[in-house]
């Protein structure tokens, strides 16, 4: 086996200043972020932006449930009616046989939320 090469001695290291530091890492080359592709609300309306709430009506109705939507409406009410805590619907509902999955079910029970409670508390 060979022996290992022998390290320079402290005094043969070149020495750098602070300006040859800064220099170097002035140098070094930019990495930009991507550009983030534009949206629909416009470049104003990320984080922090305002919204006009002067003589506005909020947020439109949700549409009216129709198929598979009116069927997991239908069990929401159903069984808040029978006493199960929102939480639990979605998981019930998904397991009953021709329900979508819990993801939709969740989907479909935020979308209509009020108007299930509001049926149900009737």
């Amino acid at each position: 086996m060979s022996a290992p090469a022998p390290t320079p001695p402290a005094a043969e290291l070149p020495v750098l200043s602070a300006d040859d530091v800064a220099l170097e890492v002035r140098s070094a080359p930019i990495r930009m972020p991507a550009p983030r592709p534009a949206t629909a609300r416009g470049p104003a309306a990320g984080k922090g932006a305002r919204r006009d709430t002067r003589g506005g009506k909020g947020k439109p109705p949700p549409p009216a449930a129709t198929g598979v939507d009116a069927q997991v409406v239908a069990d929401a009410v159903r069984l808040i009616k029978w006493g199960r805590e929102w939480h639990e619907l979605a998981e019930a509902i998904a397991r009953i046989a021709g329900r979508p999955s819990v993801v939709e079910v969740r989907k479909v029970l935020r979308t209509h939320k009020q108007e299930i409670e509001r049926t149900a508390a009737e």
